[in-house]
């Protein structure tokens, strides 16, 4: 029986990529914290013992992202999780024979706070802790496929969707949960966002000699107004109020000086900037095919 070696197991993604190996037939061996991995270790700090065996893919979502870091010691810790835990993973491969390397990257690297159809080729302008931590891990794992003779593919990931998400997109369920979401103006800003069901999926049906780097989206990048209201169809929840752009702006600057208060500029401009990313190249070059995904209940998943 083929074979894949997962970290992340107990992540957002990896829940997603841990049914896809059971859906393709694939037997599993999983890394991580937990005694509920078959290989018991915390890449963080220590090198994983894993059996000298053939995997026909290695995917690596393990992870520190979903935090804002308010102190130097936040922020190390970033670099501890992303880069010296790949750094122990891949120490702990050797002696294994891989046929494939599949790194969860995330498209936080490129750095921006807006902008559309944002390609492989942008360059990678990120200055906080998450983004740099991946760009480095990036690096690192492209440099361990070469000295190995490993295709190593990169999938850079935007807004994950399905049950129970985090991040901004679990806030905003939460928040049209409890009723009190609040719409910007016409809610016309687009994100890229894509099914976390589709990307795990995707991940198994890779022949095993792609390699490269690739953003990964549903293609659609919906505007904040789609996403509320398949949300809102999904939850059976009424509509929202409407904010004006012009009050919510003064909000953000109340929100700038005012601690807890639920709205700033940070979050304004995430709210109200276009930040979608071209996937185009992964459709050309690697057959991928998403769905929408505002046409799917992920919610029900």
């Amino acid at each position: 029986m083929r074979k894949v070696l997962l970290t992340g197991s107990s992540g957002f993604l990896g829940k997603y990529l841990l049914k896809a190996c059971e859906e393709f037939g694939f037997s599993m061996m999983s890394v991580g914290r937990s005694s509920a991995n078959q290989v018991v270790c915390d890449l963080k700090r220590e090198v994983p013992q894993i059996p000298k065996e053939e995997f026909e893919k290695v995917i690596f979502a393990a992870g520190k992202a979903h935090l804002v870091p308010k102190t130097e010691a936040e922020k190390q810790d970033f670099f501890d999780v992303n880069v010296s835990g790949l750094k122990h993973f891949l120490e702990g491969l050797q002696g294994v024979k891989v046929k494939q390397f599949v790194f969860i990257s995330t498209v936080s690297v490129y750095g921006l706070w807006n902008g559309n159809n944002i390609s492989e080729s942008d360059p990678l302008l990120s200055e906080e802790p998450y983004g740099k931590s991946k760009i480095e891990a990036e690096e690192l794992v492209t440099l361990w496929g070469k000295e190995h003779g490993v295709p190593v593919i990169i999938f850079r990931i935007p807004l994950l969707a399905g049950a129970n998400p985090p991040g901004n997109l679990g806030e905003m369920i939460a928040a049209i949960t409890k009723n009190r979401y609040p719409r910007l103006g016409k809610g016309s800003a687009r994100k890229s966002m894509v099914l976390a069901e589709d990307v795990a999926q995707f991940c198994l049906q890779l022949h095993g000699q792609e390699s490269g780097i690739f953003n990964l989206t549903d293609q659609h990048h919906p505007s904040f107004f789609e996403i509320e209201m398949h949300l809102r169809k999904q939850l059976n929840k009424p509509n929202a109020l409407v904010i004006p752009t012009f009050v919510a702006r003064l909000l953000a600057l109340c929100g700038d000086v005012l601690p807890k208060f639920p709205m700033d500029s940070h979050r304004y401009k995430k709210m109200t900037l276009d930040l979608t990313f071209d996937s185009r190249k992964a459709t050309l070059e690697l057959g991928w095919k998403p769905r929408r995904v505002i046409d799917v209940d992920f919610l029900r998943k």
